[in-house]
Order: structure tokens, then C-alpha cells, then sequence
């Protein structure tokens, strides 16, 4: 029974991925465009890799994450006050 679940959940992947990367991250969907072209080309009748393309698409919100670390750089200056005194 399971590998007749794959077959299913490898079209249904294949449709909710392609939505949900375009409004989540505007920017990151170049980067995707490239890899899943030569992936899905590479191998199209193997259900298995389908499931790696996945962590590619959470990979995009990760650079968000990126910007936060700035501010923490602002905290520095605030530690010179107290050897000060």
C-alpha cells in the first residue's frame, strides 16, 4: 500500500510547493526555478528525489531570518556604558 500512496502525494507535492514558494518568498523563487529544472529533467519517473526538492523550498525563508542578526550588532555599544562607570 505505501508505494501506492507515493505516486499520489508526488503530484499533490508537486502542485502545493510551486503556490506556496511564490507568495512566501518573491525573491528566492529565481534561485528555485533553476535547480528544479535540470532535478525534475534528471529524473522524472523517480518518485523518491521529488521528496528532496522540498527542503529546497523551506531553504527561502531561512534568508529572512538573516536581517534580525543586524540589530544585535546595536547591542555592542550599550555593554561600553557599565565598564564606564
Amino acid at each position: 500500500p505505501s508505494l501506492t500512496e507515493s505516486p499520489p502525494a508526488v503530484a499533490a507535492a508537486t502542485v502545493e510547493p510551486v503556490p506556496t514558494v511564490a507568495p512566501t518568498a518573491p525573491v528566492p523563487p529565481q534561485i528555485e526555478v533553476d535547480p528544479p529544472t535540470p532535478t525534475a529533467a534528471a529524473r522524472p519517473t523517480a518518485a523518491h528525489p521529488i521528496s528532496k526538492p522540498r527542503p529546497v523550498v523551506r531553504k527561502p525563508p531561512p534568508p529572512a531570518p538573516a536581517p534580525t542578526p543586524k540589530p544585535t550588532t546595536k547591542p555592542p555599544p550599550p555593554k561600553a556604558d557599565p565598564p564606564r562607570l
